[in-house]
């Protein structure tokens, strides 16, 4: 379950990121057009915010391939719980 919320989460990251940049690239074009300014800092936000989740992404999923058994629900039924 671990490397599925790893993997996800750098699904994400990239998704956000690519979309990001996209719409700076169509914004830049709408500002060369008209000759507005094509500053936008909501857009640097959003290439951050993207940049960051798949960092996170990436960090997660290296702890998870590196030990899996840090992440792991499963224990053993005879074992009991701790208190």
């Amino acid at each position: 379950m671990s490397h599925l919320l790893a993997g996800a989460t750098v699904v994400l990251g990239v998704v956000v990121t690519i979309a990001g940049g996209g719409a700076m690239v169509t914004h830049g074009m709408i500002a060369d057009e008209t000759g507005i300014s094509g500053w936008n800092p909501w857009l640097w936000l959003i290439l951050v915010a993207g940049a960051a989740t798949l960092l996170v992404g990436v960090l997660q999923l290296a702890a998870v391939l590196r030990d899996p058994t840090s992440f792991a629900e499963a224990r053993d039924p005879e074992t009991p719980a701790p208190s």
